[in-house]
């Protein structure tokens, strides 16, 4: 006969609490040792992510367009969430946060490039994706938005390509008036995108790697299953110092972009004092791996 649900509840409710109660004292306190093997690589990371929000409160960045200021707010809060996976042994979450940085660092390459033109076009992108979003689901965005949304839909929709990146259309011209982009791409794909920038050695070289991470490889199953047995466990390895730095570098190059072009003595000095945490951290990752 089966038991009944309350039964086979409070069954799981039992060893539940005995496991809860023995987690609670044991995990916390294996997770702080754990950290302290990577502490130096994850205190930089923290110490350049206070320095970018030091350049933001310093008002450096006041006056700036929109655009980029949704550029830095989203390399900062990114770097966060860099630090916060590889302190909670979250590798492969850390990872995801590493390739949208790169991502970032590609698309402001490519904004900076032409920045009067091009960061309206990234900015005002977000009235395409919110008329497509009302398209769908109308209580999704607050009624006393729609007039704008509309109104600026109309005026821009036919700079973007239906459905597709902001810079899509753009970079289609761009690779079919470039000899060299054009034999090499026949659609505006990211990979394009970073040709165009002269990150193609990057994308080739960091971004796949990454990307297996967002997906789901198999290959990762190093990382899920440990001795043949399944593990939910934190994992922290060397990719804590390699992480960690990469991630301070695509802020780094997104931070210098928009500091070159305020193009004043405290910008340069902000710009000379990324570059120094920058190389402190190159210099911890480079003893780790000798």
């Amino acid at each position: 006969m089966k038991k009944s649900l309350f039964t086979s509840l409070d069954y799981v409710d039992e060893g539940f609490i005995t496991y809860l109660d023995k987690m609670q004292i044991d995990f916390p306190v294996w997770l702080d040792a754990r950290y302290l093997e990577y502490e130096e690589p994850l205190h930089l990371l923290l110490t350049y992510y206070y320095f970018l929000n030091y350049i933001a409160d310093e008002g450096v960045l006041f006056g700036n367009h929109r655009g980029t200021l949704l550029l830095a707010s989203k390399t900062i809060t990114d770097l966060l969430g860099v630090y916060s996976c590889s302190k909670s042994g979250c590798i492969h979450q850390a990872s995801t946060i590493t390739r949208s940085l790169f991502e970032t660092v590609v698309a402001t390459k490519f904004i900076y490039l032409d920045y009067e033109q091009r960061i309206d076009l990234f900015y005002d992108f977000k009235y395409i994706e919110q008329h497509q979003r009302l398209q769908k689901d109308q209580t999704a965005i607050e009624a006393y938005m729609y007039e704008e949304i509309e109104r600026k839909y109309q005026e821009i929709k036919f700079n973007y390509n239906p459905k597709s990146s902001w810079y899509s259309k753009l970079l289609l011209k761009i690779i079919q008036s470039d000899p060299r982009l054009r034999g090499k791409h026949r659609k505006a794909t990211l990979r394009a995108l970073c040709d165009a920038v002269d990150m193609n050695e990057d994308y080739d070289r960091i971004y796949s790697s990454l990307s297996l991470t967002v997906h789901g490889s198999p290959v990762l199953d190093h990382l899920f299953v440990e001795n043949g047995n399944f593990t939910a466990a934190p994992v922290f390895n060397s990719l804590v110092f390699t992480q960690s730095s990469l991630a301070m570098n695509y802020a780094h190059k997104i931070f210098c972009l928009i500091l070159e072009r305020i193009d004043n003595d405290k910008a340069l000095q902000l710009i000379d004092y990324s570059r120094w945490l920058l190389y402190a951290s190159l210099e911890i990752t480079q003893k780790n791996n000798k």
